[in-house]
């Protein structure tokens, strides 16, 4: 007789800034991946949390996957996006990106810089990010970065300049 174990859930949460285990286990998955994701830092994590802007992913009470961002000029900056390797492509990255845009909707957007060589753009595609420019990284070697874009449908200059144009175009009535 077989039995058959259901997937253990995934809790979602904010770190705490006084959740040292949460901090130091988001820390470590991090360090693992120092190779993609550059030199880690503790005291950007602790920041992070400090000012609620570190999300973690738990399953059995350890820390699966993470994420770090910031808020400014009206947008979301994704830093860091981190999922275990035995934990990739099961809708975590997801998860991170629409809790994301649910908090922060009343902000433009998300952005997210990444290596262009990691051949990734997929997952930003189907987690709702368009490519919007390239930038030069900060690394010793500079590597080109792609900037995405995950936009949260408020008006911005574009789409009042494309309003106010449409409004303008030759064959409609002007009133002074």
């Amino acid at each position: 007789m077989s039995t058959s174990t259901s997937p253990r859930p995934i809790q979602l949460e904010t770190v705490r800034p006084d959740d040292n285990d949460a901090i130091t286990q988001a820390f470590e998955l991090g360090c693992q991946f120092k190779a993609r994701l550059g030199m880690q830092m503790r005291g950007a994590y602790e920041q992070a949390a400090g000012d609620g802007h570190l999300l973690v992913a738990r399953q059995d009470g350890r820390v699966i996957a993470f994420a770090l961002y910031g808020t400014a000029y009206q947008r979301v900056r994704l830093a860091y996006l981190c999922v275990s390797t035995e934990h990739r492509r099961g809708g975590i990255a997801a998860m991170f990106v629409e809790h994301l845009s649910t908090k922060h909707h009343d902000l433009a957007g998300i952005s997210v810089k990444c290596r262009q060589d990691y051949g990734i753009d997929k997952l930003w595609i189907d987690l709702g990010f368009h490519k919007r420019s390239q930038v030069r990284g900060r690394s010793h070697t500079g590597h080109l970065l792609d900037v995405w874009w995950r936009d949260h449908g408020h008006p911005d200059l574009f789409s009042r300049q494309d309003s106010a144009s449409a409004a303008s175009r030759p064959g409609q009535q002007h009133h002074p």
